[in-house]
């Protein structure tokens, strides 16, 4: 089973929690789980059905929110409870990347404490060991998400997506559909970021944030499934294809600026001929490369060629694990079998060693 996160209206620690129970995570059990770690009395969570703008969903609230102190007293918290290791883990691992980003986003002047009207809370503490036990309780492991619809950022939120380097956009420049809370829980739980693999859903839960927003539902979405396919468990990358058009330059370069672009990152890179406006004959160069290296061979592209523009395809692919086999390279396909090529490069050098034809070597 595979599990899924759809963050297209947000993220929030309580609609985290509102998805997980309307997947079948108990809140009594919820609620004992915590009140046995948690040193405070008189607060509960209550779970309710609602609709956000006729979505079916589950809304969470912690009656008797209040104050409850620092981010290091968060942290004590989660280091005395008897809780499972990997939820106690997990649960320090997003206390510390909340206090890191909100003392970065303030400039350091925080000293360590949380704003009593924010993430010091009684709610915060609740939402990230909720979040961090029900996951473990489900057996939810290594969850996929989508990009993060944001609306309008908070410092902190931006911290942390910066340093995760979590996709994200936004379709709404007013409110905040994604907290830091929520952010960094994804951060924590979540193993990659992408769009939904095919899958066959088994469950799916909702949970309701606290605004409805008009024209859309305000809901986080969490799916279980299925692969329906093999390729579902082939590894995918993003990618990107650099491309540009070419007709005024020395056709002895080409091999020049290939050769370049793959000492420099490029995945792989190659020309076609291509007839051009006024009936002119032409190159189309392709460049395939990580998003890492795109900066540093675009750059390359107009120092070493005679373009004057690049465009850019974002794309993912699929790649199957491999490994050097002596002369051949070994891919594994996801049955198990596996299949090989011989690798040219080598076949080459060491057709020049043994001074031998290099067709033999190539069968």
């Amino acid at each position: 089973m595979k599990t899924y996160i759809d963050c297209g209206s947000g993220v929030a620690g309580d609609m985290v929690l509102g998805a997980l129970m309307e997947l079948g995570l108990s809140v009594d059990e919820l609620n004992r789980t915590l009140h046995r770690a948690i040193p405070m009395d008189q607060w509960k969570i209550v779970a309710r059905r609602t609709e956000r703008q006729e979505w079916p969903a589950r809304s969470v609230l912690v009656e008797g929110d209040r104050f409850f102190g620092s981010g290091e007293k968060m942290k004590q918290v989660v280091r005395r409870s008897h809780l499972p290791p990997t939820v106690k883990a997990n649960a320090l691992h997003i206390f510390e990347r909340l206090l890191s980003a909100e003392k970065r986003a303030h400039g350091g002047h925080s000293q360590g404490r949380f704003d009593p009207e924010g993430l010091g809370l009684l709610d915060t503490l609740v939402d990230v060991l909720g979040s961090s036990w029900g996951f473990w309780r489900m057996g939810l492991d290594s969850p996929t998400a989508s990009s993060v619809n944001t609306g309008r950022i908070a410092p902190a939120t931006t911290q942390i997506l910066k340093e995760c380097r979590i996709p994200t956009y936004s379709t709404q420049s007013q409110l905040e559909l994604a907290t830091p809370t929520g952010v960094a829980i994804l951060s924590v739980l979540v193993k990659e970021f992408g769009p939904m693999p095919q899958l066959d859903i088994r469950a799916a839960g909702y949970g309701a944030g606290q605004k409805d927003i008009p024209g859309k539902p305000n809901v986080l979405a969490i799916y279980r499934g299925t692969p329906i396919d093999a390729e579902a468990d082939i590894p995918r990358e993003p990618v990107l294809l650099l491309e540009t058009v070419i007709d005024d330059m020395d056709p002895r370069l080409y091999p020049h600026v290939s050769e370049l672009l793959m000492k420099n990152g490029a995945l792989d890179a190659w020309w076609i001929s291509a007839g051009m406006k006024k009936g002119r004959p032409g190159i189309a160069y392709s460049v395939l490369c990580r998003p890492k290296d795109e900066k540093r061979l675009v750059r390359l592209l107009f120092a070493e060629t005679t373009t004057l523009g690049i465009r850019r395809v974002p794309l993912e692919r699929w790649t199957l694990p491999r490994r050097a086999g002596g002369m051949r390279k070994v891919a594994q396909l996801p049955s198990g079998r596996v299949k090989s090529q011989v690798e040219y490069e080598v076949a080459r050098r060491k057709a020049a060693s043994l001074s031998m034809p290099l067709r033999k070597l190539l069968k």
